[in-house]
């Protein structure tokens, strides 16, 4: 049934698929001509009248200027915008189409620099580059002195050059789409949009960014809005397909829990439609076409015309709504067919956890409208542009004639860009009654409207530079981004996109460079052509940090660590640390951070050129801490920045029972002790005593623990123990609380620490091929021997013969025998090949090291190994073989879906599919004596489903043995339930059984017996 009755109704109504209340709606401002400009004059407080004094905008593709109103100009005149100070680079003659003050030069034979003299010093003559093709140059010259046409006179006259010409700017092709020339947004001549008169040259100068690429017709942009008219003739060859679909068979072909979804999703009349009326899917087809209309002589162009939109359809009705919960399937939708891109052109909805930790873990560049309310969303939030994700980048709306939208929000600290936002022109729907599409083009307000020009920008830059991640994308945006007295104080940039500078930048050649994600990044640099890989990194008050550099043969890289007074790479000013081992790209630095901020790591390429690994490490590693650790920062919050006498005036006390012969101890709600650390786990060790009261333990900032440190005499315990944290940085925070512990008087509130000891990860685990986590496809042999690992091997001769295993950690090797008769594997990981291994040697090795992956991300993952039926050709057969595998930095528990193809179901279980599942999905069945059992290996294992008031009855057996009777009935419903757990199985081999016993509670409804997923122990 079509949900657009239900739209009124459904904000106030919980239904199963709708957990998530609050409505979102969409981002555009839509007035009359008149209307706009009235609001636009009244907005701006200024007539242009003489009075008002110009100021220079410098940094554009033009140096005409334009009129800031009386409160910039006295901002401007006070020094508080330091725009106008910066060197223009490529400034355009407004009369010629060449640079100003830059020529392209090549010397005769036998002349160079010192051929020209006194000419070349009075010009002031720079080279920049060199061209190694032509043996041309590109030089720079004083333009102030001369202009173009009088220096090449002047530099032709020395008769040492073949040629002096300027440096022509070139174009995109000519564009033949008859309305470009009302995309002011991509090209502002000054040209009048709706009646009012836009500022020559500001616009996001798309035509320099389409002279290095139109966008790559494999890169796909996800549209998370209303729906778009996929039959548009400016968007028909752009809309998505879904290989793994067929279309109109009534299937799920690729297995995605969603029937058909050829061109997308339509999650807010839960079908494969993506578009259904034109009243409704106006606003998803606006955006679509800003992004990526066609570049076909029809309408409009879109800011990359040549990638793909994927439709994802979740607001509708007559108000524009929909839900978080929708919301959230699109981004998982998107996730999964890898879209890196995210348009989203709404917001209005509350703080919502689960839609940010949806878009955290997206792994996408999130691009996000900054909301219509006119307001400063540093005070009044706006989600989901407001949240505090990385990888969210939030825009405001600016007007043609170079000023913020008057509808835009704005905030320096919440909002990222500005993009043109005011009077978009754009593709709209065909009306019933229209013939044709001829007519379907239509004017837009919003930051609706500027989000897509910020995601065809990111489109443009992905296609260029594809091994950009979207943390880098986002990073390139807005270090490329045009300053302007009239955006400054509005955004964190202060300024406009500039899609010609953001296409083709290297944004980690300097400060502020890309963010360090993760533990381990890899990169290439050359000794002339790119030198610097910059990193940023936020560091805490005596958190350290572990830096090691290995690059590749040839190769001397240097590794230094600047600190957050920085503001270049290209001196050693604010160098804190460094490595310069000569002649080898190994270097290695460790370092405390004595307070608080952004740190920036440099690696640099003293000589050579090639690959490199850089491997971080961020807190104190697996070890003991005494309380005296320089790595403990201990505070004092009401002195935040003096610490008398080294322990912000915790008292260190001198006793035997102590590690190290002390403690430390405090009574006062002031002050705390901070430690950042890398492991899986924490001790906390103190001494207990008579005068002792309750600790706050906090860790990463959001799980907080009491610990009782009262005891009638002193002692030394362990009191406080957390060791099944994802491996990683955490942070680690004892405070006072005031507060008497069990048995204590009042005045008993004494806080003490002994020491603090890091549990680090497990560094190997290792998994034989007889393990039962390993799953054989076909029919595998089995051979023994001593000098097998654990005495054994799997091996097999047939083409496709497969072999998986589901690991938790951060990486696996994967060791086998080498020898005369085998051939060669495909090894993929996450269903996705990295490499084919050679399994042939003349002689015999065992227990070889053939593949390994070290840098995964902690949690889940797949390794498969498949026969190619190939072999080397000195080999004499295409035997394949695995005898054991290594879990790098192995978690305490894998989680096993209720869809693992390892899973054995007896009888008919039906799937259901929903976001309050883990993974989505959950099996059932009604049907008694229907069975699922999964063999594992480890030392226990939980058994998680949902429970509700129509559930009956199971029984769980263990190798075999009854050992429980559950029952699934509870009202309310509740998911993700722990109804069964063995936590102390002898480590090995072992068999779970769930079995529907027929049976239910007296207050339940029905029998039916639900998995949603298992949890094993290691």
């Amino acid at each position: 049934m079509k949900k657009q009755l239900m739209v009124l109704a459904a904000a106030s109504v919980l239904t199963f698929s709708q957990f998530v209340a609050p409505a979102l709606t969409i981002d555009n401002v839509q007035a009359t001509t008149q209307e706009t400009n009235n609001m636009k004059k009244k907005s701006k407080g200024y007539k242009p009248t003489a009075a008002n004094e110009p100021i220079k905008v410098e940094g554009k593709k033009t140096d005409k200027q334009y009129k800031n109103t009386q409160e910039e100009i006295v901002k401007a005149k006070e020094g508080k915008v330091s725009v106008s100070d910066k060197k223009p680079v490529h400034i355009a003659d407004a009369s010629k189409k060449y640079a100003k003050g830059e020529l392209i030069v090549k010397f005769k034979r036998g002349n160079g620099p010192s051929s020209i003299g006194t000419a070349g010093r009075a010009l002031e003559l720079k080279s920049q580059k060199t061209f190694k093709t032509s043996g041309a140059h590109l030089y720079t010259f004083n333009a102030s002195k001369k202009s173009v046409d009088e220096a090449i006179k002047t530099l032709k006259a020395t008769g040492a050059f073949e040629y002096v010409e300027p440096n022509y700017i070139v174009k995109a092709t000519t564009i033949s789409d008859p309305l470009y020339s009302n995309q002011w947004g991509a090209n502002n001549t000054g040209q009048a949009i709706q009646g009012w008169t836009g500022l020559n040259g500001f616009d996001i100068d798309a035509e320099t960014a389409w002279g290095k690429t139109l966008g790559d017709s494999s890169l796909v942009v996800g549209v998370i809005d209303t729906g778009t008219d996929i039959n548009h003739p400016d968007l028909a060859d752009n809309i998505w397909t879904n290989s793994g679909e067929i279309p109109n068979d009534g299937l799920d072909n690729d297995g995605n829990g969603y029937i058909d979804d050829v061109n997308g999703w339509d999650f807010y009349y839960a079908d494969n439609s993506v578009y259904d009326y034109s009243w409704e899917d106006g606003h998803g087809t606006h955006v679509s076409g800003t992004i990526a209309a066609n570049d076909n002589s029809i309408g409009v162009r879109g800011i990359a015309p040549n990638v793909k939109i994927m439709p994802l359809k979740f607001l509708g009705g007559y108000d524009g709504s929909g839900y978080t919960s929708d919301a959230i399937l699109a981004i998982e939708y998107a996730k999964a067919k890898g879209v890196k891109i995210l348009n989203n052109s709404w917001g209005g909805g509350e703080y919502s956890t689960a839609l940010k930790e949806t878009i955290e873990n997206s792994g996408t560049l999130f691009i996000a409208a900054a909301g219509n309310d006119g307001t400063n969303t540093d005070a009044y939030p706006e989600y989901p542009a407001s949240y505090d994700s990385d990888n969210i980048l939030s825009v405001g709306s600016a007007d043609n004639d170079g000023f913020r939208s008057w509808f835009s929000n704005y905030g320096v600290n919440t909002v990222d860009v500005f993009a043109p936002g005011g009077d978009i022109i754009s593709t709209v729907p065909k009306e019933d009654s229209a013939l044709d599409y001829s007519a379907a083009y239509g004017y837009k307000s919003g930051t609706s409207m500027a989000t897509p020009h910020v995601s065809g920008v990111a489109a443009l830059i992905a296609s260029h530079s594809p091994s950009l991640t979207p943390l880098a994308i986002k990073s390139t945006i807005m270090q490329t981004s045009t300053e302007y007295n009239s955006l400054y104080y509005y955004s964190q940039t202060g300024g406009l996109i500039n899609a010609g500078k953001a296409v083709g930048y290297s944004p980690d050649n300097d400060i502020p460079g890309l963010p360090l994600s993760g533990q381990h990044t890899a990169g290439t640099l050359h000794a002339t052509e790119d030198l610097d890989d910059v990193f940023a990194v936020t560091l805490d008050a005596k958190e350290k940090i572990k830096l090691d550099l290995t690059g590749a043969s040839g190769t001397d890289f240097d590794l230094y660590l600047f600190n957050p007074a920085a503001q270049t790479v290209h001196t050693s000013q604010n160098i804190i640390a460094y490595s310069e081992q000569a002649g080898t790209s190994t270097e290695s630095i460790e370092f405390i951070a004595p307070h608080d901020g952004t740190y920036y790591i440099d690696v640099y390429a003293y000589a050579g050129n090639g690959s490199y690994d850089l491997h971080v490490v961020q807190g104190a590693q697996a070890g003991a801490y005494e309380n005296t650790a320089y790595e403990l920062n201990y505070t004092n919050r009401h002195y935040p920045n003096i610490c008398y006498g080294g322990y912000c005036d915790w008292t260190l006390v001198n006793d035997s029972l102590a590690s190290g012969g002390n403690y430390a101890t405090m009574n006062d709600s002031e002050k705390t002790v901070k430690f950042a650390f890398y492991g899986k786990g924490i001790k906390y060790n103190a001494i207990k005593g008579s005068t002792n009261g309750i600790a706050k333990v906090t860790i990463d900032g959001q799980y907080e623990y009491f610990v009782d440190l009262y005891f009638s005499t002193t002692a030394a315990a362990t009191v406080f123990e957390k060791t099944d944290l994802e491996p990683g940085r955490h942070t680690f925070q004892i405070e006072w609380t005031g507060k008497a512990g069990n048995g204590g008087r009042k005045t008993a509130t004494n806080v003490t620490l002994d020491t603090l000891e890091v549990i680090g990860e497990q560094t190997e685990t290792v998994v034989e091929d007889d393990n039962a986590n390993v799953k054989y496809g076909e029919t595998w042999s089995k051979a023994t021997s001593s000098t097998y690992s654990g005495g054994s091997l799997a091996y097999i001769n047939k083409t496709g013969a497969s072999a998986t295993f589901k690991f938790n950690g951060t990486g696996i090797k994967y060791y086998a025998l080498k020898s005369r008769n085998y051939g060669f594997v495909d090894v993929y990981i996450d269903d996705v090949k990295v490499e084919t291994v050679n399994l042939y040697s003349s002689a015999s090795k065992y227990k070889q090291l053939v593949f390994e992956k070290n840098d995964l991300t902690a949690g889940e993952h797949i390794i498969k190994i498949i026969s190619t039926g190939t072999k080397d050709p000195s080999s004499t057969s295409t035997n394949i073989n695995i005898d054991n595998f290594i879990v790098l930095n192995a978690g305490t528990s894998i989680k096993i879906e209720d869809n693992d193809p390892f899973m054995k179901y007896v009888n008919t279980w039906l799937n259901a599919s929903n976001t309050v599942y883990n993974g989505g999905t959950l099996k059932y069945t009604n049907i008694a004596n229907s069975s699922v059992e999964y063999t594992f290996n480890g030392t226990g294992v939980a058994y998680y489903t949902s429970q509700a008031s129509s559930y009956g009855q199971a029984n769980v057996y263990i190798d075999n043995n009854l050992v429980d009777t559950v029952d699934l009935y509870n009202k309310p419903t509740k998911h993700k339930a722990k109804v069964f757990e063995s936590a102390s199985l002898v480590p090995g081999n072992h068999t779970i059984k769930i079995v529907h016993t027929g049976l239910k509670n007296a207050s339940s409804s029905a029998t039916n017996i639900t998995l949603d997923y298992l949890e094993i122990k290691n």
